[in-house]
């Protein structure tokens, strides 16, 4: 863990939110908080899965309802609704191609899923899921929904990760219940040294146009979170500002889905931080901000053309230097 937060403060990462938290974890880090070992803050989600009983589940409920330890946050849970697809096991609305019925499961059932989003929601947590397929982000816009009809609008921020792919006709959804997309821009097939095939045959040529519709979310006024999905894929911020810059479509007919710089940095920095609301003490450069700071190398506009133009020689966390590249 050490190591791991070390080597994030080397790539400029001041917050890194762990995914798939858990009680153990919960305590390791606990403890170095509290001992001041942290350089980088921790946003620890506690990680709920389907085996998981009605007193697991509100013990891991509780457990992300304590307060901060230092740089250590909690305040949120995390779930898987679906798998990928290249184990074709995204949960999606239409069937795989060559496999006539097959779509693919979720991992919850829909009274499951939308039962712990209540008690969630009613906690006061946030909650966040793995959404590979479009299937997998309707269920779960659903879940988001079933909580707030339960218990009331409220600024919850709930998040969906990954956002592969997304049925038009939810791309409203999003802006209407509040909901955050967290998305890594290394993940499209083409991307960050990824091959096209197998996986674009696997979603099918028809859905092209609908996969990793960053800039249909950013026009739409949904929320963008910007990450590296890391240790899945390579962690340095840098190579996946790079993959959402040189980004190409697919085809002809597909939509342009990248993003100017402006807008891949702001989902770095200011997205980054209004998903875990923290819009308010980090995210820009302000007075009254905690100084969580990055020096670059060089201009990040050169990153368009290469992952490695850019990288960060001094990184800052709550105004201490984490991270120093000696001259």
């Amino acid at each position: 863990m050490r190591r791991a937060l070390a080597t994030c403060a080397s790539y400029g990462i001041t917050t890194a939110v762990n995914m798939d938290g858990n009680l153990y974890q919960a305590s390791l880090l606990g403890e170095m908080a509290q001992a001041g070992e942290l350089p980088i803050r921790v946003s620890l989600p506690m990680r709920i899965a389907p085996h998981h009983d009605a007193a697991r589940i509100a013990a891991l409920i509780e457990a992300a309802q304590q307060p901060p330890i230092g740089k250590l946050s909690f305040g949120r849970i995390k779930m898987f609704m679906d798998g990928v697809f290249d184990s074709w096991t995204a949960y999606r609305t239409d069937d795989y191609p060559g496999r006539e019925g097959d779509r693919g499961e979720p991992l919850f059932t829909p009274a499951q899923f939308n039962a712990i989003c209540c008690q969630a929601d009613a906690a006061g947590l946030q909650i966040q899921v793995h959404c590979v397929g479009d299937a997998a982000v309707r269920a779960t816009l659903d879940g988001y929904q079933a909580a707030q009809q339960a218990n009331g609008a409220r600024d919850a921020r709930h998040r969906i990760e990954h956002i592969d792919l997304l049925h038009p006709d939810d791309l409203k959804r999003f802006s209407q219940l509040g909901v955050v997309a967290s998305m890594q821009p290394v993940h499209p097939p083409g991307s960050s040294g990824l091959p096209l095939e197998p996986t674009v045959s696997i979603i099918g040529r028809n859905r092209w146009g609908d996969t990793f519709p960053w800039a249909a979310l950013h026009h739409a006024g949904v929320p963008l979170a910007f990450g590296t999905d890391w240790p899945t894929a390579p962690l340095s911020p840098f190579n996946a500002i790079h993959a959402a810059l040189s980004r190409q479509p697919w085809a002809p007919d597909c939509p342009d889905q990248r993003l100017p710089l402006s807008e891949v940095l702001h989902a770095y920095t200011a997205g980054g931080a209004y998903a875990v609301f923290a819009e308010g003490a980090r995210g820009h450069l302000a007075p009254a901000q905690q100084a969580d700071l990055v020096l670059l190398s060089h201009d990040p506009h050169d990153l368009a053309l290469d992952a490695t133009t850019c990288h960060a020689t001094l990184t800052i966390c709550a105004g201490d230097i984490i991270h120093e590249v000696s001259r």
